[in-house]
């Protein structure tokens, strides 16, 4: 491309979005223009092409929505494109998955995840977890080590569970009442 295009391009692309891939499943949210009110409506597909550079770069996005694959084309740096989230992660083999529009049922979008992002929330990974989140502030009138006389830990360090059942007692299931055969 012209340098001078690219310079002039510069100021319309958008750096916000993140790298998406083909396999990637997103959620792309555009402004729909109906009469003169605007909403935004959410698109949420697994990509199968991208085609293009700099300002005219184009997705390509591929769902089933009640049984029919529907694909949209969006161009990535469009002002209408309010926001992409990424939902999982692929790792297909082709480029282009135009092979998925053959598939049928849960097969029909499926893709191979990638193992580095495997079983991880993407779109809460930002925020912390609930392991290191402070504890709930306590009842007023009562002081700290009334509380942490309460908790009891485990040999790992974790919190145990509260029982009504002592640990060493042995559970048998209470037998059930015959069931009356009546013909």
């Amino acid at each position: 491309m012209h340098p001078l295009l690219v310079k002039a391009e510069a100021s319309y692309i958008k750096d916000v979005h993140p790298t998406v891939n083909p396999g990637d499943t997103v959620r792309i949210a555009s402004k729909i223009k109906e009469g003169n009110k605007e909403r935004i409506q959410a698109f949420v597909g697994v990509v199968i092409a991208i085609r293009g550079e700099g300002l005219s770069k184009m997705v390509k996005v591929r769902k089933i929505s009640y049984g029919i694959g529907v694909e949209r084309t969006f161009p990535l740096h469009s002002p209408n494109i309010q926001k992409i989230e990424l939902v999982k992660r692929g790792r297909p083999r082709r480029a282009k998955l135009f092979y998925l529009r053959d598939r049928v049922g849960k097969q029909a979008l499926r893709v191979k995840e990638h193992p580095k992002y495997k079983g991880k929330d993407l779109l809460h990974a930002a925020s912390p977890s609930k392991s290191s989140q402070s504890p709930p502030p306590s009842e007023p009138g009562s002081t700290d080590s009334d509380n942490s006389a309460k908790k009891t830990t485990s040999a790992t360090g974790e919190p145990t569970p509260k029982s009504s059942v002592p640990p060493n007692a042995q559970t048998t299931p209470t037998p059930s009442a015959p069931a009356d055969n009546k013909k």
